[in-house]
């Protein structure tokens, strides 16, 4: 397998030890699904990229197509031609403590391969329960894909010690959020509902794209909201994962595909 490390295809990692991404989470990183080779909704990865270094003040070089460009280059030298996974880790790359010595961006790229060339459903809802812990603060850092994950992982020991599949996440006024790694959608009295990115969920590109097509209601949810609804769903870059059953999901599986 072969990476790309600052536009240079490598066989493994150079990571030095003061590397500030494993020092201090100090970057970002985009998942992103493939499709025929390609990946899907680029548009919608560069768009939030760019948000993303602008909260996190990072300076980006080349242009951010640039790089995407050399995600796709990657794909094909791995011989991706058909379904797989990309992930695009983007770093500071200074020196100093908190105070970095200067804010420019280096990155990774790294992809695999995947059997299925269009979003599945799965077959069989997943177990959630509530993450009562630590909440997930309502700002704008809470919108991007962070290097420091720390939340997600706690969240997701709790979902395995209560033998669940995925936890759900509140913020500082007991709203729903997201789960560890996909943004939730729920169909309550036959209407389509999402917290909105006010209240501290990852701005996920799947998101933006359900919206753009359903007619979707994003407004505060609660706990009640979530035990009364008819449907729940899960969605993420890599696809659509059923936590109570219903249409809606399968409604939003087919015109993810059909935009392949």
């Amino acid at each position: 397998m072969w990476f790309n490390w600052n536009g240079n295809i490598v066989k493994e990692g150079l990571f030095a030890h003061d590397n500030r991404s494993l020092r201090y989470g100090d970057g970002l990183f985009e998942s992103m699904r493939v499709f025929n080779g390609k990946i899907f909704n680029r548009k919608s990865h560069e768009n939030r990229l760019k948000k993303s270094l602008n909260v996190l003040k990072l300076s980006l070089k080349k242009p951010i197509s640039k790089v995407f460009d050399e995600v796709d280059d990657l794909l094909c030298i791995n011989d991706v031609y058909k379904g797989g996974f990309a992930r695009l880790l983007l770093y500071r790359d200074s020196q100093g403590s908190y105070m970095p010595s200067s804010n420019k961006v280096a990155y990774w790229i790294e992809c695999s391969k995947c059997n299925y060339n269009q979003f599945e459903l799965q077959k069989k809802p997943i177990k959630m329960v509530f993450f009562n812990e630590h909440k997930k603060l309502s700002s704008k850092l809470s919108n991007i894909k962070s290097n420091n994950a720390l939340l997600y992982i706690l969240a997701s020991i709790h979902a395995k010690e209560q033998k669940a599949d995925d936890a759900i996440l509140l913020n500082e006024k007991d709203n729903i959020v997201e789960s560890t790694n996909a943004n939730l959608f729920l169909v309550k009295k036959e209407k389509l509902y999402t917290p909105p990115l006010t209240d501290g969920p990852l701005d996920g590109t799947l998101r933006s794209l359900i919206l753009q097509y359903f007619v979707v209601e994003e407004r505060s949810l609660s706990r009640e909201d979530y035990e009364v609804s008819e449907e729940v769903f899960l969605t993420n870059a890599h696809g659509v994962r059923h936590v109570k059953e219903g249409v809606k999901a399968k409604e939003v599986v087919r015109q993810l595909n059909s935009l392949i």
